[in-house]
């Protein structure tokens, strides 16, 4: 990401877009240090989050359904806000401070992940 990162600088790109598939489960249903595409209860979306140079973080999921070999799409829930931590080098490169959420909210994962 920093070196996508660098990109932004050099091209004056004012917008970043990370479309990927991803295992999703609740934290409930984790175990200690199980990632979500180890549990049994996971789920499969396709997620997009967009960053730009002004404004709040976007996020876009959609579940994946699987029926045989049929595969659709469920509802896409927007988010705007959030944590978007895979982009810090990005705001870095926009000369904007990470914002205080993301590392309150990386704090509570890092506790959390202690007293387990």
């Amino acid at each position: 990401m920093r070196q996508l990162a660098n990109e932004v600088t050099k091209t004056g790109a004012d917008a970043a877009m990370l479309i990927g598939e991803s295992w999703m489960a609740t934290a409930e249903s984790l175990g200690p240090y199980e990632r979500p595409a180890d549990s049994p209860t996971r789920r499969e979306a396709l997620t997009a989050h967009l960053v730009r140079k002004r404004g709040d973080p976007i996020e876009c999921i959609a579940m994946i359904k699987r029926d045989g070999d049929e595969v659709s799409l469920g509802e896409t829930v927007i988010t705007n806000g959030g944590a978007a931590f895979e982009f810090a080098a990005f705001y870095r490169a926009w000369g904007r401070p990470v914002p205080e959420s993301w590392i309150k909210t990386g704090a509570a994962i890092i506790a959390r992940a202690k007293s387990d």
